[in-house]
């Protein structure tokens, strides 16, 4: 198997706190973009010069307010770095420095190849009229790293000043395989880390609810593979193809008909379903492509003793688009600075 390409990736520190949001709903987004500057038309990449009039005209149009409409020379250098994003494709790494914070690193693998998405150029809450280069990534995958945290993320970290381009490869192999090795042992440690932590927040749900009872895990896997099998069924008979994608994208069944895509978030349970748990990626991703997203839910599943589930009432909501009053906060995540 061949290694991942890797690539530091920098943002603008006045835009991060947008640029972080949309990072953690699959997109990260890079600058010199105006309307109409997409590095791709269908699957050939924009050549060079018509890219730069492209550029050009977009630019004088609708960034009149600013300073930065750069002689040809510096526009076809920030092709040539932006043309970096068209040759990377899924299950590549992405690192990005100072992300969220000052003195933290995020890295991220990618789900598929590169994207230009202005849907936000009009939007009062937006950045303006920029940002549209996009690098799909998995939520699921990102991973953040203190500076400080370990070894090598020292050594990676040091070696930040020598990457400040937007888009800047890592060719140094012992560079590549650091972020690389650190990426995939934390990401390990993140998975089981997750299990228990699932693992925790039934256990407290039991006891505050009253229910006197701890569900295994072997049980709750037995529910919810029962739950994915009605469900890819369910979507069978509407005529759609139905994708298994729940190990890496932040919903489970990808269900395509014709042109209609529908991204759709299966959950199981033994209860009456009136309640589900949902990751903050889940959420994201829901408000994200609404209406285009649709939850299934399968509750009165019974599990017999032998670990055989059976059974399942279905409750389908399509589209469907979390509310702030449907969600109830369980724990926080408290980062400690000084």
């Amino acid at each position: 198997m061949s290694k991942p390409n890797v690539v530091v990736f920098c943002t603008d520190s006045k835009r991060r706190p947008w640029v972080w949001k949309q990072f953690q709903a699959g997109q990260l987004r890079q600058g010199w973009a105006p309307p109409g500057s997409s590095l791709m038309n269908g699957d050939s990449v924009v050549p060079l010069l018509t890219w730069e009039r492209r550029y050009a005209d977009g630019a004088r149009k609708h960034w009149k307010d600013r300073e930065d409409l750069l002689p040809a020379s510096k526009t076809q250098t920030r092709y040539r770095i932006l043309r970096l994003m068209t040759g990377l494709t899924r299950g590549d790494l992405v690192l990005v420095p100072k992300m969220p914070s000052d003195r933290e690193f995020t890295i991220a693998e990618m789900s598929r190849g590169y994207e230009f998405d202005d849907s936000h150029y009009d939007t009062p809450s937006g950045p303006g009229k920029d940002l549209g280069h996009v690098l799909p990534v998995n939520p699921k995958s990102l991973i953040t790293f203190r500076y400080d945290s370990s070894s090598d993320a020292k050594i990676i970290a040091g070696k930040f000043r020598n990457y400040r381009s937007a888009v800047t490869p890592v060719r140094k192999q012992v560079y590549s395989d650091a972020i690389t090795r650190l990426y995939a042992n934390r990401a390990v440690e993140g998975n089981a880390t997750q299990s228990k932590f699932i693992e925790a927040i039934h256990v407290i749900l039991s006891k505050a609810r009253g229910q006197g009872f701890r569900v295994s895990p072997a049980v709750r896997r037995a529910v919810e593979k029962r739950a994915m099998t009605l469900a890819t069924k369910h979507f069978e008979n509407q005529g759609y193809q139905v994708e298994d994608v729940h190990t890496r994208e932040s919903y489970d069944l990808s269900c395509t008909k014709g042109a209609e895509n529908l991204l759709v978030e299966v959950k199981g349970s033994q209860t009456d379903g009136a309640e589900i748990l949902l990751t903050p990626n889940e959420v994201a991703v829901a408000r994200k492509n609404a209406p285009k997203t649709a939850l299934i839910v399968f509750h009165s599943i019974e599990v017999s003793t032998a670990g055989i589930a059976s059974g399942g009432v279905k409750v389908l909501i399509h589209p469907w688009k979390p509310r702030d009053e449907q969600l109830t906060a369980l724990v926080y995540s408290c980062r400690i600075t000084t």
